[in-house]
């Protein structure tokens, strides 16, 4: 892949129908975004941490875009760590779903508003299904008036060692990805008449534990990042690595 323009310092490949080019102030402007599989590729650099800031876009419906976390391990195979995507369709409630498989047991999903935390619920995952492998964690609430955007999305991962009596050691890690949006989304997936919550950021969080020695062989820094999605146009006005 040798079409790519570069955002500080990393290189953005366009996906599937999608074009790419750079406006005057430096950001890369993507375009022609036909189906929700057209979008760019991100190569990361190989970074623990990941953020990306677009210019707000509406996701009123009708809209669905998502997003795909790879990694590349120490025998250099790429392993999908992350995975969540958006779905908003006329007269239906949008929701947000991610990869059940690639989560923990217990899914903690925290509101933000203005920096501060205003609702969360803990959603319990069978992550060992065979018989699903994505699972619904918010439910925006409908509105008559746009005002559901997103301007960007990240994630980081912490690992955390732990040395059993026996003398083996696991590893936990932990990821959080954040959506950074606009919108009401409803307190509760349970119960339908527990109200909305207003917000301006989601955190999604869990945790997987391993064998240390096998997750030292399959583990590795993000190397990529697949952002999807059928929009008019996307603006990519930032790439961090530290935050």
């Amino acid at each position: 892949m040798s079409n790519y323009l570069e955002l500080n310092s990393n290189k953005v490949f366009p996906k599937g129908n999608a074009r790419i080019s750079k406006n005057a102030s430096g950001s890369i402007i993507v375009s022609e975004l036909l189906e929700t599989t057209d979008g760019v590729t991100i190569d990361t650099n190989g970074a623990d941490k990941f953020e990306l800031s677009i210019n707000p876009v509406s996701i009123d419906a009708p809209c669905t875009f998502g997003t795909t976390m790879n990694i590349l391990d120490k025998y250099r195979r790429v392993k999908t760590v992350a995975q969540w995507a958006y779905h908003a369709e006329a007269g239906k409630n949008p929701n947000l779903v991610f990869n059940s498989l690639l989560e923990g047991r217990e899914i903690l999903v925290q509101f933000y508003k203005d920096g501060k935390e205003v609702h969360n619920y803990t959603v319990l995952n069978e992550c060992d299904s065979q018989e699903k492998n994505w699972i619904q964690l918010v439910v925006w609430a409908v509105v008559t008036i746009g005002v559901a955007i997103i301007e960007k999305i990240d994630y980081k991962q912490v690992t955390s060692v732990t040395t059993l009596p026996n003398g083996s050691k696991t590893t936990t890690v932990t990821t959080t990805k954040s959506f950074g949006s606009e919108g009401k989304a409803a307190k509760s997936l349970s119960n339908p008449t527990s109200g909305n919550i207003d917000f301006d950021h989601i955190y999604v969080t869990s945790s997987k534990t391993y064998d240390t020695t096998v997750y030292d062989e399959l583990s590795g820094p993000i190397r990529e990042v697949i952002f999807t999605g059928k929009f008019n146009e996307l603006e990519l006005k930032k790439i961090s690595n530290i935050f």
